[in-house]
């Protein structure tokens, strides 16, 4: 949805709100399920966000809509819902649970942020409502803490998440990418101003759902070899000391996909730093080469792609798009593409038709900005 008509949209909806939140999704440049493995990634904030506007209630329950998909659920603790009201009641239980008082609300969601996509809809849907509930209870929660408590939102969920999407949703700096540090949880910011080059997603449409899916099983992976390498050398404190060898030296403790899932970690914590210094070189030509080398890694040896999301890559590949990779958990979503902007909308024209040829499906373009993270704004300012 163009961004004129969402501010029409919110200006519909949100006149007589106390409190307006932006929340946006995220794109990773590079760094792919290691967050959870203390790596080093380098996500960024996009210009695409989830609304919400917060309406103090004097009595309960809290009421949440959703005017996109037309639904209102009401959080009385005595639901079981699915879906995206599931987030909101995890949300309200851990609440209880913290003894954390709040008022009621009534809150209106407006979204033109796909679903699905690999661009964390979700951490941006519990960041954005968490750092709401912040403003208007006076809890003092800093942004850390907030980032924090909605990736135990994911874990109530069933998703075992790290903690890369919900920083990059309260971090994110207009331009700026985050070379985050998952072990300290510490960042520093990286300029992500690519001149004559932009970053695009192509939309598989093949339903990103990690619950379900073998991304828990991955974590479970990754804490085995860690643990069978802390077995053999007691200074190893995590996945950001591991080499190469270490990984081969407990082959035999581990089944051939999972030493393959070892050595693909521990290359990407190489090709994360790699990738953020040629960022700062502007060097866009090896900063594809990394993509595609992650997607292969991603495919070949973790495990997490699909059919499709490495047709996409094929065919980005076939017609000289400087990088492409699958981007998120895994299992459909998004790739992320690295064009020159001048050829750009030639070769997703041809990427796109014989990605529809080939499978049925239309893959839409997301072309992405980058944006700041979570923030409330004003009503005059729409």
């Amino acid at each position: 949805m163009p961004m004129n008509a969402i501010k029409e949209k919110l200006k519909s909806h949100f006149k007589d709100t106390h409190l307006i939140v932006s929340a946006p999704g995220r794109i990773n440049i590079i760094g792919e399920h290691i967050d959870y493995n203390d790596g080093f990634v380098l996500p960024a904030a996009i210009d695409k966000a989830i609304y919400l506007g917060f309406t103090k209630k004097e009595a309960n329950p809290t009421s949440i809509q959703s005017i996109d998909f037309g639904e209102t659920i009401e959080i009385d603790g005595s639901k079981q819902t699915s879906g995206w009201a599931a987030y909101f009641e995890a949300i309200h239980q851990l609440m209880k649970e913290k003894e954390m008082w709040h008022q009621s609300v009534s809150c209106k969601i407006i979204s033109n942020l796909p679903v699905g996509a690999g661009i964390s809809s979700s951490a941006a849907l519990c960041c954005g409502y968490l750092y709401g509930l912040n403003e208007l209870n006076e809890w003092g929660m800093t942004r850390l803490e907030i980032a924090k408590f909605a990736q135990q939102v994911e874990h109530a969920i069933g998703v075992n998440c790290g903690l890369m999407d919900q920083y990059a949703v309260m971090f994110g700096m207009k331009d700026k990418a985050i070379l985050l540090d998952c072990k300290n949880e510490t960042h520093q910011y990286v300029d992500l101003k690519l001149r004559k080059h932009a970053l695009y997603l192509i939309n598989s449409n093949i339903k990103h759902e990690l619950i379900g899916t073998p991304y828990n099983d991955r974590r479970r992976t990754c804490e085995k070899i860690i643990r069978a390498i802390q077995d053999r050398y007691e200074n190893i404190p995590s996945w950001q000391n591991v080499k190469h060898h270490m990984v081969d030296e407990v082959k035999e403790q581990l089944t051939a996909n999972e030493h393959q899932q070892g050595i693909y970690v521990v290359e990407e914590f190489q090709r994360v730093k790699y990738c953020a210094a040629k960022l700062i070189e502007l060097n866009v030509t090896a900063i594809g080469k990394a993509l595609y080398e992650t997607h292969e890694g991603l495919s070949k040896q973790f495990q997490v792609s699909c059919d499709e999301t490495d047709l996409l890559v094929a065919l980005a590949k076939q017609n000289n798009v400087l990088g492409a990779r699958m981007m998120g958990g895994g299992f459909g979503g998004c790739t992320i593409n690295l064009l020159e902007k001048e050829t750009a909308q030639n070769k997703i024209e041809v990427i796109t038709a014989f990605y529809k040829q080939k499978t049925g499906l239309e893959a839409n373009v997301i072309p992405v900005n980058i944006g700041k993270g979570v923030d409330h704004i004003t009503y005059d300012n729409l």
